[in-house]
């Protein structure tokens, strides 16, 4: 997944940087939220 990311443009790359950022805040949340 990494080379394919690696061979797309910068402004690609940095979309899915942002994505999986995303979701893994939205895991973060939800973990944190059922665990109370």
């Amino acid at each position: 997944m990494i080379g394919i990311i690696a061979t797309q443009k910068n402004s690609v790359k940095v979309d899915h940087w942002w994505y999986y950022t995303q979701v893994f805040l939205y895991f973060t949340v939800m973990y944190r939220y059922f665990s109370v």
